[in-house]
């Protein structure tokens, strides 16, 4: 609120500290599990997400394509698309024509894929997705609004962003022309 001599009210500076505090907060703790992760396990933050939902998929009997792996990630295909070709080719995951559709390209661990996953702690990409699927929709469509309102004043373009801690894909000369 602005008071009549044009400053703030101090209620309207306090929630922009609480905000900023909360922001900090949330950015700090899940840029340190980021780090803590690439460094322990060897991937990203996004890759080791990817890993876990994958084989989750695999044992529930039904493997996950790269579709499926953007919905669970709330992301898009060509997102899931970039982590995935990177994690097949450093060996971590397999991907082969399905029995059923051999249009669908289905998504497995290789053995070293497991292994890393064994050892790792959950990524913190899975515990953000399973707090946003725990708020109640008010919650959520409140929290949107707000983001949303930061990221246009800020103007960031959140159009297709990467999964958290994940580099963006990188463009080949041909596509940027």
């Amino acid at each position: 609120m602005i008071s009549r001599n044009g400053a703030r009210a101090p209620e309207a500076d306090d929630t922009r500290a609480r905000a900023l505090q909360y922001l900090r907060a949330l950015v700090a703790h899940l840029g340190r599990s980021a780090q803590r992760i690439q460094t322990t396990v060897g991937v990203t933050n996004a890759q080791l997400f990817v890993l876990s939902q994958i084989a989750h998929g695999v044992r529930n009997g039904s493997p996950l394509s790269v579709g499926a792996i953007a919905e669970r990630a709330l992301t898009r295909q060509n997102t899931a698309s970039a982590v995935v070709a990177r994690l097949v080719a450093s060996g971590l995951v397999r991907s082969a024509p399905s029995a059923r559709d051999r249009r669908r390209r289905e998504l497995t661990l290789t053995p070293r894929g497991r292994a890393l996953l064994d050892r790792a702690p959950e990524s913190p990409t899975a515990r953000v997705v399973t707090a946003l699927r725990k708020l109640s929709p008010s919650e959520a469509r409140t929290v949107t609004r707000g983001l949303g309102a930061l990221a246009r004043v800020l103007g960031v373009d959140v159009a297709q962003p990467p999964m958290l801690f994940e580099e963006p894909a990188r463009r080949s000369a041909r596509a940027s022309r």
